[in-house]
Formats: C-alpha cells, sequence, structure tokens
C-alpha cells in the first residue's frame, strides 16, 4: 500500500511543479532492520532516507505505481544505516547533499489500531501542536503521515505556513486522493 500512496504523492506533485523527479525523505520504523533481533524491546527505531523518485508524471498511475516499486526496491537495506554516514562527517559528499522538502511517513495497516484496543485508548481527531520546538530549524517543509486505520486510510499533513500555503498543500493532497 505505501507504494501506492507514495506513487500517487510524487505524481500529485511532479504534476503540481512541472517536475520529472521529486525528492523525499523516506521515514522507516527500524522494526525491521537487518541481522537485529528487536523482539524484546519497545518504540521505534525512526531513521530517513532521502529518495529521488523519477517518475513520468502524465503516465498512467499504474505505470507510475511500478516506477515507484523499482526504485523503492532499488534502495540499497531499504536506506538503514544512511543517516550515521551522512551526519558522522558533514564534509562527506553525504553531509553537502541536498535535504528532501517532503517527508512521508506510512504507518501501516492495522497496526496502531490493534495495539491500542487491549489498552482502552484510542485515535482522536485532535491537534497535536507542533512536533519540532520552534528554535530547530528544518529543511523538511512538508510531512504526510498516512496509515490504514479501522477501516480506512487517515492522512496528516504536517506543513511549515511560512513556505508553504494551505492551497499549495490541499491541492497536493486532492491530487493524492483522486489517483
Amino acid at each position: 500500500m505505501h507504494e501506492v500512496l507514495l506513487a500517487g504523492l510524487a505524481r500529485a506533485v511532479a504534476r503540481r511543479g512541472g517536475q520529472s523527479a521529486v525528492l523525499v525523505a523516506m521515514v522507516t520504523h527500524g522494526r525491521d532492520a537487518l541481522e537485529l533481533d528487536v523482539s524484546r524491546t519497545i518504540d521505534w527505531f525512526s531513521e530517513f532516507y532521502p529518495l529521488r523518485l523519477a517518475i513520468g508524471a502524465d503516465d498512467p498511475p499504474h505505470r507510475v505505481i511500478a516506477e515507484v516499486r523499482a526504485q523503492l526496491d532499488a534502495v540499497p537495506d531499504r536506506g538503514h544505516g544512511y543517516a550515521p554516514l551522512r551526519f558522522t562527517d558533514p564534509a562527506r559528499p553525504l553531509g553537502v547533499a541536498p535535504m528532501p522538502s517532503l517527508v512521508f511517513n506510512y504507518g501501516g495497516e492495522g497496526r496502531l489500531d490493534d495495539r491500542l484496543r487491549h489498552r482502552r485508548l484510542r485515535v482522536v481527531d485532535e491537534p497535536t501542536g507542533s512536533h519540532d520546538p520552534p528554535s530547530v530549524p528544518t529543511p523538511m517543509h512538508w510531512t504526510l503521515f498516512a496509515a490504514i486505520e479501522g477501516g480506512g486510510l487517515r492522512l496528516t499533513c504536517v506543513y511549515n505556513a511560512d513556505v508553504l500555503d494551505e492551497a499549495t498543500v490541499r491541492g497536493h493532497l486532492d491530487d493524492l486522493v483522486a489517483l
């Protein structure tokens, strides 16, 4: 499912921006880390890696999905280890590479609902406030959180209103949903 959502997002952004490629920061939750036994741990081991999605913005949806899937499959070790390589030595080529302004975070299918059901907790539609303190600058202008919850798709978008206006973000999301 995440390939379909990512393809739709990349296609929407590419079409609106007249681009043939979109740079996205892919968030991984780290529970699938290679060769690590995390069965006795809790929480996420979130990390990210940049992914340049070269797509045909006017290609039919099935072709864009196939292009995105192939590009995801080509990422070495599913992106694990990128952050230490980038941030331990800023003088290295990865340290000076441009950061994506768009973040894609796919939470999976039913995972949160399943975990909360036994704890008398539930997901609510309440604003959460900023995820980052205002004193910490970030090159990420907007983040799309996507998950399958309660049998439906839940999209949450957080964006920097100093950089993007609501109409632009809403247009991208409308294009994504229309796909």
